[in-house]
């Protein structure tokens, strides 16, 4: 599996932080993780995902930072996406499927 692409920053609405990244061939869903440090030595969340993207509920003042994993047919990740730093974030949702 390749790393999976984030499409931009995170963009903010009443509902929260919505993050999106371009889907990955053959993944069967994501993994995605919320760290207090870039180099995601203290991973604070990790979340599933089945669509290509997450809402990130009502934002705090906290600096965090995020990334993404595919998940294949057989349960294994692939490579971390790039790093997105998240400069406003608290609890964690996953977004409604949407077709690929």
């Amino acid at each position: 599996l390749a790393p999976p692409r984030l499409r931009g920053d995170a963009m903010p609405s009443t509902a929260g932080l919505q993050v999106l990244w371009e889907p990955v061939a053959h993944a069967r869903g994501y993994e995605v993780e919320v760290a207090s440090d870039p180099g995601f030595g203290h991973v604070l969340r990790t979340l599933p995902a089945s669509a290509a993207s997450l809402l990130l509920s009502p934002a705090s003042a906290e600096e965090r930072f995020l990334r993404v994993r595919a998940r294949n047919a057989a349960g294994m990740l692939g490579p971390a996406s790039e790093v997105m730093p998240l400069r406003r974030y608290a609890a964690a949702h996953a977004a409604p499927d949407s077709p690929s």
